[in-house]
């Protein structure tokens, strides 16, 4: 009898595994569907669409999605304006922005086994700033005039060679590298020799701080003495975040090629995951290279926010509240937390920059995610307050 009830037993947890596996599968499903519908609507829905509340404002709304809903398939097909085809590309760089910096939080939160970790940990946000900042400051010699149109920025960039056009970009790449270079020394001698998770992001957030504290001083020195300059106007830019630059096709395959590329090497290795949460032991005797799979996915990851930030500046929160987020849908395992953050971060993004479109603020994205993610993790903190969670792993 205690055998037959071993088997009940051993009978139900299976059917209740393979029933969360299945659910947990089916809610991908569904992500992966609302990004395509996320997408198709901040596309084709104008950006009044909120304004008035009259039966003549509704039926010049419903006119103007008919309209662009004709360009969007006539840009699709190729024979699009460039205006419809400049809001194609736009989009899917917001959309992949958000994956990857959603997948840069599961995987350095996962590997440091910490819930404060974030793309900003290693100062990869901030050594980037710093050196698209030494660019723009000994380096920039291009046009002051302000930018308001996407054809204005298509006809800059093909007035520019290659090196020009990215230069930038491979500035606040190098700054990057540099960047989690110094924070990890600086944590290893902290550690005496060992890379301690609690030291690394305490040198992060302090090397953060004092990135902040010095390009503050900088753009207020520009702001007193040369504030409608090509300087001022790319500095404050770079430190708010944009997708202005996303203006060509070419300039969407240049970003997405290598974001697609470390967000399937991520997706590839994310069950290693798994085994870094419950310890280095635990992994080593499961024939996992510990240091090694935890520095090749930190270096994937840093690659990914470094490439985010060279074409789109500073955009911050996306890559720390997104994965406490698709916890809440699929749990703590690695093999579905992964994908999940990346879908979830390409739906939260195109939905943040969509209001940031109705409100004016598309050109200072990082000042909305900002404050969307702030009130989104309060009010995730006060409606699980009573509940306590070991598994944000």
């Amino acid at each position: 009898m205690q055998t037959r009830d071993e088997d009940i037993g051993l009978y139900k947890k299976d059917h209740e595994q393979r029933h969360g596996m299945e659910a947990r599968s089916r809610t991908l499903v569904k992500m992966g569907i609302c990004v395509i519908l996320v997408y198709c609507f901040a596309v084709i829905l104008p950006s009044n669409v909120f304004t008035g509340l009259g039966v003549s404002s509704l039926a010049e709304c419903v006119q103007q999605v008919r309209i662009n809903l004709s360009r969007t398939v006539l840009a699709f097909g190729g024979n699009g304006n460039l205006d419809t085809q400049y809001t194609l590309f736009r989009y899917a760089a917001v959309a992949l922005t958000g994956a990857a910096l959603a997948v840069c939080g599961a995987v350095y939160q996962g590997s440091f086994k910490n819930a404060l970790a974030s793309p900003t940990t290693l100062g990869v946000q901030s050594g980037g700033v710093l050196g698209g900042t030494v660019y723009v400051m000994f380096f920039a010699a291009y046009s002051a005039e302000e930018i308001t149109t996407a054809r204005q920025v298509h006809e800059e960039l093909q007035n520019m060679n290659i090196l020009q056009r990215y230069a930038q970009g491979f500035s606040v790449l190098l700054g990057c590298f540099i960047g989690v270079v110094f924070i990890v020394t600086i944590s290893k001698i902290v550690g005496r020799g060992k890379l301690s998770s609690i030291a690394l992001i305490l040198s992060g957030s302090v090397f953060g701080s004092l990135i902040s504290g010095s390009l503050g001083l900088v753009q207020y020195w520009l702001l007193l003495h040369d504030p409608y300059g090509t300087r001022t106007y790319e500095l404050r830019f770079m430190m708010l975040g944009t997708f202005d630059r996303i203006a060509s096709l070419e300039s969407l395959l240049i970003m997405a090629i290598p974001l697609l590329i470390g967000i399937a090497v991520i997706l590839f290795m994310r069950s290693r995951l798994n085994l870094l949460v419950f310890g280095e032991d635990e992994a080593r005797s499961m024939g996992i290279k510990v240091e090694l799979t935890r520095n090749l996915m930190i270096g994937i990851v840093t690659i990914l926010t470094a490439v985010v930030i060279s074409f789109c500046g500073q955009i911050g929160f996306v890559g720390f509240i997104v994965p406490h987020m698709a916890r809440r849908f699929v749990g703590p395992d690695f093999r579905y937390l992964v994908p999940a953050s990346a879908l979830l971060g390409a739906i939260c993004m195109t939905g943040v920059y969509y209001i940031a479109m109705l409100v004016g603020y598309a050109s200072n994205i990082n000042f909305v995610t900002s404050l969307v993610g702030g009130l989104a993790f309060l009010i995730m903190i006060m409606r699980f307050r009573n509940r306590r969670y070991a598994d944000w792993a």
